[in-house]
C-alpha cells in the first residue's frame, strides 16, 4: 500500500511547475528498495513473485520520468509521465487483491479441514 500511495502522490504532482523532481524520483527508488527488502524465496505463488518483478521495474521507469520532469514538458508529455508513474500503482493494487485472495482461499480451506474434524481434535 505505501509504493502504491507513493506513486499516487507523485503523479498528482506531475502539473505542478514547483517541484523537486530529483527529490520525487528519490522516493520512488525507496519504494523499489523496500521490496528488495520481501523474502521472494519464501512466496509459494509465481504469478505473485511476477507481480513484484513487473513493479520493481515499473518503479524504475517511474523514477526517470521523475527524474526526466526536471526540465519543462508539455502537457501531452507530462500526462504520459504522469500515466507512466501510475502503473507501479495499478500493479501494486493488483498484488494486494491477489494476496487477499490467496489468504481468504487458505482460511476457507483451514477452516473446512477443522469443520471435518471431531470437535475434541478442532
Amino acid at each position: 500500500m505505501d509504493v502504491a500511495a507513493r506513486c499516487a502522490q507523485i503523479s498528482a504532482k506531475v502539473p505542478r511547475e514547483h517541484t523537486t523532481w530529483e527529490l520525487e524520483a528519490e522516493h520512488l527508488d525507496e519504494a523499489r528498495a523496500m521490496l528488495r527488502t520481501l523474502p521472494v524465496f519464501e512466496i509459494p505463488e509465481a504469478g505473485l513473485i511476477y507481480r513484484l518483478s513487473s513493479i520493481f521495474t515499473k518503479l524504475q521507469a517511474a523514477a526517470k520520468v521523475a527524474r526526466a520532469r526536471e526540465r519543462p514538458r508539455k502537457k501531452r508529455v507530462r500526462d504520459a509521465g504522469a500515466g507512466i508513474i501510475m502503473v507501479p500503482h495499478d500493479l501494486c493494487l493488483e498484488a494486494i487483491v491477489k494476496v487477499t485472495s490467496l489468504l481468504v482461499a487458505c482460511i476457507g480451506k483451514h477452516e473446512a479441514k477443522q469443520e471435518t474434524l471431531p470437535r475434541s481434535i478442532a
